[in-house]
């Protein structure tokens, strides 16, 4: 009888895996220049990995114009002002980089990382960029590309 290797096994023998790839193409469109240091570098380092978060669930925030009736609004371009948001983008991607290196912490292996990450990021990060998203779109802030809190922070 042959047995079946295990997933540490398996995972040692795969190809690297990679949650969202980064858009090395993504740019910031909204001042960040006003931020403290620390806020302006953790804005900056995130800007590729927001690129490919827009990219991989772009099904949840359509183009400009695209369906508005249904509720859904595009990306907010000023995600660099919503404090809460940027803390939840940072850890997502701290996050998918431990699934990515398997070193998740926690019972389960890196099958249960993933499916922890991929949950959360369903069920509270999406829903999360579309509550800002409806916020922009009632207090037009996308119009206001300046520096400054965004109103519906």
């Amino acid at each position: 009888m042959t047995r079946r290797p295990d997933a540490t096994a398996r995972s040692h023998r795969e190809p690297s895996l990679q949650l969202i790839p980064p858009d090395p193409s993504a740019r910031l469109v909204v001042d960040i220049g006003h931020l403290e240091p620390e806020d302006h570098a953790r804005v900056t380092f995130l800007v590729p990995f927001v690129g490919g978060f827009r990219r991989m669930f772009a099904v949840h925030w359509p183009a400009r114009g695209v369906a508005p009736h249904l509720g859904r609004r595009p990306f907010p371009e000023c995600w660099p002002l919503h404090p809460a948001l940027v803390a939840e983008l940072a850890m997502v991607e701290r996050w998918a980089a431990a699934v990515e290196a398997n070193v998740v912490e926690g019972t389960g292996g890196p099958d249960r990382g993933y499916d922890a990450w991929s949950r959360h990021v369903m069920f509270v990060t999406v829903p999360m960029v579309q509550e800002v998203a409806r916020g922009v779109a009632r207090s037009r802030c996308l119009h206001r590309l300046s520096p400054g809190p965004c109103p519906s922070a």
